[in-house]
């Protein structure tokens, strides 16, 4: 009598059938792991916000007014070296960086290359992870070389105007409607608005493909990007996420969250808006004293 042979291993359809449920079940769980992480990254965005909120409301009990968008208006009327540091700069010693802070001589100016090396430096906070890591990045002839400063992520909201001509972004111009812009003295009764429906810090990314920075304004690949030492300001002139916004002299408010872009607000709250937000009520949202009506957004 023959003896039974056992069958081992699987036949080639059996395997073929296998891989195939394996592939459906990938499929059906990627797209949720994929949300699961941007989940995190927004939850991780929201957060930095919120510090950065925390850190501009300390600033502002500290010296009963909240930092200065940048003194470039101060520089360019006095021609004195103080001038082009930015507000993220100011705020770094209540976001825990105050050794930073401390290289810092506030009595030069920021393009100075006395400041090369601490212009350099990444601070995490400034970083979205949902954003390319941020990189250095050339805005000076004065500094050798074309790594001269380290991008942010976040510019205090400044204006609801679109740049109307000439070389400077709208988003620096010392008649900021925001709280936060060129030359401001804000304080909290400034915000005749309310401070739970005005705008304070959004997010910001540029296009690193945009003519502009290929032709260079006062250098070779000059201005590439926001830098956390100075000119970080955005306008909402240019709605969320869109083209014109991207633009580098436009200087608008981009995120690479889907849908829309986080905003820390004057109370300190952190709140996602849709880049399809009326236009007239995401302004309305910038001006600490424009006395409109806000609705839902």
């Amino acid at each position: 009598m023959r003896a039974t042979m056992k069958r081992q291993g699987f036949t080639l359809i059996e395997l073929l059938v296998s891989i195939a449920i394996i592939a459906v079940l990938v499929s059906l769980l990627l797209p949720a792991v994929q949300q699961a992480r941007e989940a995190a990254r927004l939850s991780q965005c929201k957060n930095n916000l919120k510090q950065i909120g925390l850190a501009l409301h300390q600033y502002h009990e500290q010296h009963t007014v909240f930092p200065y968008g940048s003194a470039m208006e101060v520089y360019y009327q006095t021609n004195t070296q103080y001038g082009n540091w930015s507000w993220s700069a100011l705020v770094l010693p209540q976001l825990g960086y105050g050794n930073l802070h401390s290289r810092i001589d506030f009595n030069q100016q920021a393009n100075s290359p006395a400041q090369a090396k601490a212009i350099r430096e990444f601070v995490p906070v400034y970083q979205c992870p949902s954003a390319p890591e941020n990189r250095l990045i050339e805005f000076t002839g004065n500094i050798p070389g074309n790594k001269d400063a380290a991008e942010t992520n976040y510019c205090a909201v400044s204006s609801h105007r679109r740049r109307s001509g000439g070389y400077w972004p709208h988003a620096n111009d010392p008649r900021g409607s925001g709280v936060i812009f060129d030359t401001s003295s804000t304080d909290f009764g400034d915000i005749v608005d309310g401070t739970t429906s005005t705008l304070l810090v959004a997010e910001t990314d540029f296009d690193q493909e945009d003519v502009d920075y290929k032709t260079g304004l006062s250098c070779p690949d000059c201005w590439v990007g926001r830098r956390w030492a100075i000119y970080s300001s955005v306008t909402t002139g240019y709605g969320i996420d869109s083209e014109e916004g991207d633009e580098l002299l436009n200087s608008g408010i981009q995120s690479h969250h889907r849908g829309g872009a986080q905003f820390t607000f004057a109370d300190g709250h952190v709140s996602f808006i849709s880049e399809n937000i009326d236009q007239n009520l995401l302004e309305a949202l910038t001006t600490r004293a424009g006395g409109e009506v806000i609705g839902e957004y």
